[in-house]
């Protein structure tokens, strides 16, 4: 499994690059959707549900997501980028690492998901979480799955001054 991708911190930083490297991180052949413990991983965390229950599907993804990922910083003065085995493994990352969880997590298991990336404060972009559309197919609404907000939380945002949406699919 690959290791982390480092980089200077660096708040607001160019979110073209972001974006790069989360796509990456959800395509690694090491930790991502071309892996097939992941595809293994995604099926196990929506097996309760019912054949066709997209739903439920999304709230296991979410569910699974809280209940396993912990929600912690980056290491001082560095954006830390990790694929989704990597984050699982380690059992904690930021909200960029939890956005790779439910984007893979999301893609293994059909879901077209989206990232969108906000500003608290209209001046920096601060925060990323994973969005879902729904119904599997034909896509008519999009269903939030932000784990960092907690248990709960499920289809919820957080509040924001500014907006930004970003495909994960290239």
């Amino acid at each position: 499994m690959s290791d982390p991708v480092l980089r200077s911190h660096q708040v607001g930083s160019d979110l073209a690059t972001r974006v790069k490297i989360l796509r990456d991180l959800v395509y690694s052949k090491e930790s991502g959707v071309y892996n097939p413990l992941m595809r293994q991983i995604g099926l196990l965390v929506t097996e309760g549900c019912k054949a066709r229950a997209d739903m439920c599907e999304l709230r296991a993804i979410f569910d699974f997501v809280v209940k396993n990922v912990r929600y912690t910083g980056d290491i001082t003065r560095k954006d830390t980028f990790a694929g989704a085995l990597r984050t699982l493994q380690y059992g904690g990352g930021d909200c960029d690492d939890h956005s790779v969880v439910c984007a893979t997590l999301a893609l293994e298991n059909g879901f077209t998901p989206k990232w969108r990336i906000t500003s608290n404060t209209g001046k920096s972009w601060d925060h990323i979480y994973c969005m879902v559309g729904f119904p599997k197919n034909g896509p008519s609404s999009w269903v939030t799955l932000d784990t960092t907000l907690g248990p709960g939380r499920f289809d919820r945002q957080p509040p924001f001054a500014d907006f930004r949406d970003f495909q994960v699919m290239t």
